[in-house]
């Protein structure tokens, strides 16, 4: 097992109506989430897996296109197939009712960890919605989109690349990643970073949302007595 790991579960309160459709949404998205945290702080802090290896010498980010959505969603899967069985986001118990439950295990830093952002993300919700909306259309008339980033001819300026950086910088910071780690790598391939944090934040829009703009409702903070665990 990887490093500092520790079994441990999170209850998230639930309300509303639920269709099998919502269900899926939620739990995939919550997966991505948790799943980009979880592989981040073992290739930030160089752990090493169950054989030994480090994180970063056979999987990066960076190693992706990160060429529009078809691109996010074929590395959301690589992140999960990287992601050590153990540590994996599990659903531990559920109760379906107005209120409701459902816990959730996985790795106990990990699963901090998306308390964290959720919390990031309401505290800072309007700002990062602006931000990216700027950020994303900036990125879009410049080309980088769509371009794979990891190609010998993308050679962007140092202008570009000092935009790129203040981009990459600014949604760690209000998105709460530094808690984290030290994202240096990103900063350094701004452009590939900035693609990754816009497909991370747009994750973690979905899935927030869940708590404060959907009928099938959920509460990541709920009161106890709403989740007593008789």
């Amino acid at each position: 097992m990887a490093n500092g790991n520790l079994a441990e579960s999170t209850r998230i309160g639930i309300d509303g109506e639920w269709g099998f459709e919502d269900f899926e949404l939620f739990f995939r998205r919550y997966d991505e989430v948790y799943t980009f945290l979880n592989i981040s702080r073992h290739l930030l802090a160089k752990d090493t897996d169950a054989e030994g290896r480090e994180f970063s010498s056979y999987f990066a980010l960076t190693q992706f296109p990160w060429r529009g959505g078809w691109s996010a969603y074929q590395s959301y899967r690589a992140l999960h197939r990287t992601t050590l069985p153990d540590e994996r986001p599990t659903v531990v118990a559920m109760r379906y009712a107005s209120p409701g439950f459902i816990e959730i295990g996985g790795a106990l830093i990990s699963i901090a960890l998306v308390q964290k952002i959720v919390q990031s993300y309401l505290l800072h919700g309007d700002e990062l919605r602006y931000f990216y909306r700027t950020a994303h259309r900036d990125f879009s008339r410049r080309g980088w989109l769509t371009e794979d980033s990891r190609l010998e001819r993308f050679r962007p300026s140092p202008e570009d690349l000092k935009a790129a950086k203040l981009v990459v910088k600014t949604l760690i910071t209000l998105l709460g990643l530094e808690a984290v780690g030290d994202w240096d790598f990103l900063i350094e391939d701004p452009i590939t970073g900035g693609k990754v944090l816009f497909a991370f934040y747009r994750r973690v829009k979905e899935l927030v949302e869940f708590q404060i703009s959907r009928d099938s409702h959920v509460d990541f903070n709920p009161p106890k007595d709403s989740t007593d665990r008789r």
